[in-house]
């Protein structure tokens, strides 16, 4: 070979390299990152949810787009979470449908007392017609609403009083979401609801300042709270909806294509959630109760008739439409 020839070769090895480091750069600098938060520990279900979100948007985009998930309050709270996706400084978010109470009270639909005793009559009316219609609401304040997923019936659990009857709830302070409606369910049964920030529940606990909590048991054992509390209720008062959400801003601004792999991977997160949560159930139970907490049996009919009353306080706020319509699905149920 000619040393012409060969110059001639090693140079146009380099301006080939030179064009596929260019097209790799390009790639790479249209990539974009999307964070996403929840206010829940690793081993939670909001994670499994948040990891097919994640998996799917990226595998959809062709790696357009990247899901970052920041758990356990990382980018701020669930009320913080809320109001930066109204405004575009938090780009995905899930969260406790309580939480939305304040901006968009018809939500409080889905924490009803006992309203939605079976959770596959909860999933087919928040994949239809209630789902829609809230979606709706969150629309209209800026927050796109993907999936309605479950977080698992909450109960109540407490430090050092078992709770049978809704007697037994008299006086005790009880750690509750900032939210009417959960308020109003405690006052009912002479508790004392006490809003704390759920990254502030565990140390609240452990230091006396609440006497107990309501949630579902995969929080109590993702979260550990076995460790600042004894007994656990099976009262399951509240479905729980936990909503797969973005950004408006954020969403108006994909194209098409996008938008559509972000709906499709919402709703199949929400699928991932509910099922985990299912999943989970028993063996979370038996793992409640290696960790030395007792179940309590509890007389649902008496608390149901107690906390009756707040079906009509609450029936203007979130609407006799959807109300009725829930409860009819229920009862056919």
């Amino acid at each position: 070979m000619s040393r012409r020839n060969f110059l001639n070769g090693f140079m146009g090895l380099i301006v080939a390299g030179s064009l596929l480091a260019g097209a790799s750069a390009g790639a790479w600098a249209e990539q974009r990152v999307l964070r996403l938060g929840h206010p829940e520990a690793p081993t939670h279900p909001h994670q499994v949810a948040a990891e097919t979100f994640a998996e799917l948007v990226e595998k959809g985009t062709n790696g357009a787009l990247k899901i970052e998930i920041y758990g356990q309050n990382q980018i701020g709270g669930q009320k913080e979470i809320v109001q930066g996706l109204r405004t575009g400084s938090i780009d995905c978010g899930i969260v406790s449908a309580g939480f939305l109470a304040s901006n968009f009270p018809r939500t409080q639909l889905l924490d009803l007392p006992f309203l939605f005793s079976n959770p596959a009559v909860a999933a087919r009316l928040l994949d239809g017609e209630v789902g829609a219609a809230l979606n709706s609401d969150l629309e209209a304040q800026g927050i796109k609403g993907l999936g309605w997923g479950w977080g698992g019936y909450r109960n109540m659990e407490t430090v050092s009083t078992p709770v049978s009857k809704p007697e037994d709830l008299a006086g005790l302070r009880i750690r509750i979401q900032d939210s009417p409606l959960f308020a109003a369910m405690f006052k009912a049964v002479n508790a004392i609801p006490t809003p704390v920030a759920w990254a502030e529940t565990y140390t609240a606990l452990q230091q006396g300042l609440v006497d107990g909590l309501e949630v579902p048991l995969v929080s109590i054992n993702a979260n550990k709270m076995y460790e600042v509390t004894k007994y656990v209720s099976l009262t399951q008062h509240s479905y729980n909806a936990q909503p797969v959400l973005m950004s408006l801003q954020v969403f108006e601004s994909l194209t098409p294509e996008q938008q559509k792999v972000v709906l499709e991977a919402g709703q199949q997160a929400a699928v991932a959630m509910r099922n985990a949560v299912a999943d989970r159930e028993d063996k979370t139970r038996a793992d409640l109760k290696a960790a030395g907490m007792e179940f309590v049996d509890v007389d649902l009919p008496a608390f149901q008739a107690v906390m009756a009353p707040v079906y009509e306080q609450f029936r203007p706020i979130v609407g006799s439409d959807l109300l009725d319509l829930s409860i009819a699905a229920a009862k056919a149920n």
